[in-house]
């Protein structure tokens, strides 16, 4: 199963994913795995990324499949949780 090409939906003016770690340097079929828990090399990759927190917003605003800013689309749904609404 080859994973969906990956381009952030929300682009910002600094082009954050331009500066990701994983970007250009490792298959992407790497952050959409098809069952249990990513990889410790995924979240170690993500955990010293530049740009993990522009990461994890684009997954958390878009809730996009496959690891994003180093968590799982279960791990987002949670954190979603325990984000109070904005007004």
């Amino acid at each position: 199963m080859t994973a969906p090409t990956t381009t952030p939906t929300s682009q910002p003016a600094d082009d954050w994913w331009l500066r990701a770690a994983c970007r250009g340097s490792v298959n992407p079929d790497m952050f959409f795995p098809t069952q249990g828990r990513p990889e410790p090399e995924r979240v170690e990759l993500c955990q010293r990324c530049p740009v993990r927190a522009d990461c994890l917003r684009e997954g958390l605003d878009t809730g996009s499949k496959g690891i994003w800013g180093g968590t799982t689309e279960r791990q987002r749904r949670k954190l979603k949780e325990t984000i109070p609404p904005q007004r």
